[in-house]
């Protein structure tokens, strides 16, 4: 072998180590296209060789890994399966290192391309240990150049027609220059090409954009605007819908309230019977207020659209502060007043301070406060305009006193306002844990608990379930979720066990017998989980609560500490030799 046959490798081993390389990205791409779309990366490998001494038979190999040398030959069976092919040509070489270039597209993303970068770097560091060096870098994408869009044939002829009216206008212009020359020549022919001058510009008037055309463009904008007006009205319907069924307990109330409010009020209680109707029918409208809204409910269809969006959107938006903050939120002070009748309204203020009359009529509707004054004198009119230039605000504490003073004279013992109480229960269970609520909600006892049974799936009283139930529901849950459920509800695990199949009962046995290793996080994690398929059943009509608790089983308080029903390893399959 000559000089520079021993120091630079043959055409055959040049060849040879390309196979290789070639092997090496195609094995690299295969893998990354499993986790990012082909075209989106590129690979390449190259290999440093190095001519090494040849061993002596007796001596024993020392490992590839240990000289930062890899054999070759075995790199190349580990990525082809033909041993004879390039066998020779490693005979006096060595691989030195093997260097792996990924590129990326930018357009991948920040975590995509971070979670590849790492894959990678591991790969190639797994695979050929200290000799292997992982390069990755970011390929720029060319910057994007937008293609104006072709011109289509209707904005051709457009732009045309542009030109066509600026050469007609130029036409004119030139045409009126030569009439007003011949208005000087002859005082009776100007006279003559002025009116046809003024005709011809009434008529062009006429059919340039005054007149019918406007109106047309005009008409339809309304028209437009009006769909988008009846569209919202229409989503603004469906988000009532949704919200009333949830506010079933408050319902009698809030209409009081809005009732009280005057006819603002009655419009939205109208509205409400429009909307939620078939949801709630009839509605819990109190007797004195029914012709008021009756009336209304008739005179609706002569509202603007644009008066009914307003009082629609008023009505979702007291219906969803009722429902967040409670029914309380829409009391309005001295709304007691509203329903008076003003000569009795009259009397009752003729009776107390100036400050407090003065206090009321703030808070009457308008047509209320314009026939109160026409119902007073004017001596008492003056001591009313008197003490309210003289009041600038006043505490919450002094006010809440004078309605409390006042109510009195107006509200009897039977239609004292009730504060509800019930989406209290509701509040506090969802603050709670999942973990929590599974060991603390069987032991709460209540009619709002029942209701609470019906209306919110829980998995805190499943012991309540008949078996055909818990089947349907354990059927669709994993062993995991099974077996975390019965840890903490050690009190179901007899019953959970004689339903599931066979060899799920074989794998819960041997796990209840062993001690959890789950954090407090992780179960809750199943909980929710087998939760959410619970609402899933719930939602396709499989499982209905309220059937459920129509049969469910004799209530009683689950000894949920009791060990009684643990599932213990049997002694004879200890004793098994």
């Amino acid at each position: 072998m000559s000089a520079l046959a021993q120091s630079t490798p043959s055409a055959d081993l040049m060849n040879a180590r390309s196979y290789l390389e070639s092997l090496i990205v195609k094995k690299y791409s295969q893998q990354l296209s499993t986790r990012v779309i082909e075209g989106e990366f590129k690979v390449s490998a190259s290999l440093q060789i190095a001519k090494v001494q040849p061993k002596e038979e007796d001596n024993k190999p020392i490992g590839d890994l240990d000289l930062t040398y890899i054999n070759p030959e075995a790199l190349y069976q580990s990525y082809s399966g033909e041993k004879e092919f390039i066998k020779n040509y490693w005979e006096d070489y060595a691989i030195k290192k093997v260097e792996i270039t990924l590129g990326l597209k930018n357009n991948l993303g920040e975590e995509l391309t971070k979670e590849v970068s790492e894959w990678f770097s591991k790969r190639v560091q797994d695979e050929f240990g200290k000799i292997g060096e992982a390069i990755i870098h970011t390929i720029k994408l060319p910057e994007s150049k937008e293609i104006p869009p072709q011109k289509s044939i209707y904005e051709s002829i457009k732009d045309l027609q542009s030109l066509v009216g600026l050469a007609v206008l130029a036409l004119a212009l030139i045409l009126a220059a030569i009439i007003i020359k011949a208005m000087s020549g002859s005082a009776e022919k100007g006279q003559a090409a002025g009116i046809n001058v003024s005709n011809k510009m009434e008529m062009q008037g006429d059919g340039a954009g005054g007149g019918i055309g406007s109106g047309e463009v005009a008409s339809k904008n309304n028209g437009a605007d009006e769909e988008g007006m009846v569209e919202k009205i229409n989503r603004v319907k469906e988000q009532i819908i949704e919200i009333v069924p949830q506010l079933k307990n408050d319902l009698a109330y809030i209409l009081k309230e809005w009732c009280l409010l005057g006819e603002q009020g009655i419009v939205q209680v109208a509205c409400l019977a429009e909307a939620a109707g078939k949801v709630v029918n009839p509605l819990p409208l109190q007797e004195e207020f029914r012709e008021d809204v009756a009336r209304t409910f008739k005179s609706m269809r002569n509202m603007s659209t644009h008066e009914r969006l307003e009082a629609y959107s008023q009505v979702y938006w007291d219906l969803l502060a009722s429902l967040n903050l409670g029914s309380d939120t829409l009391h309005r002070p001295f709304s007691f007043v509203g329903g008076v009748k003003t000569s009795v309204l009259s009397e009752v203020l003729m009776q107390n301070s100036a400050k407090m009359n003065t206090i009321v009529t703030l808070y009457m509707s308008d047509s209320q406060r314009q026939r109160y004054l026409e119902e007073i004198n004017e001596s008492k009119k003056i001591e009313l305009l008197n003490t309210a230039a003289e009041l600038s605000d006043i505490t919450e504490k002094e006010l809440l006193k004078i309605e409390n003073d006042l109510a009195p004279n107006f509200v009897t013992e039977s239609e004292e306002r009730m504060v509800s109480l019930d989406m209290t229960l509701t509040k506090l269970i969802n603050s709670l844990t999942s973990v929590e609520s599974l060991n603390i909600l069987p032991k709460i006892q209540g009619n709002m608990m029942e209701e609470y049974k019906i209306k919110n799936p829980s998995l805190a009283f499943l012991h309540e379930w008949p078996d055909d139930y818990l089947r349907i529901l354990f059927k669709g849950a994993s062993t995991d979720e099974i077996l975390n459920y019965l840890q903490i509800r050690s009190d179901m695990v007899t019953r959970v066990m004689a339903i599931v199949p066979p060899m799920t009962q074989a794998i819960l046995k041997d796990d209840l017998a062993k001690e959890t290793s789950l954090g407090e996080m992780e179960r809750s994690v199943l909980l929710d989980s087998l939760l959410d398929k619970l609402r899933q059943l719930i939602g396709l009509g499989d499982i209905n609560l309220e059937t459920v608790f129509k049969n469910k089983l004799a209530a009683t308080v689950p000894d949920i500490n009791s060990s009684e029903d643990k599932i213990e390893s049997d002694d004879s399959e200890k004793n098994v030799a």
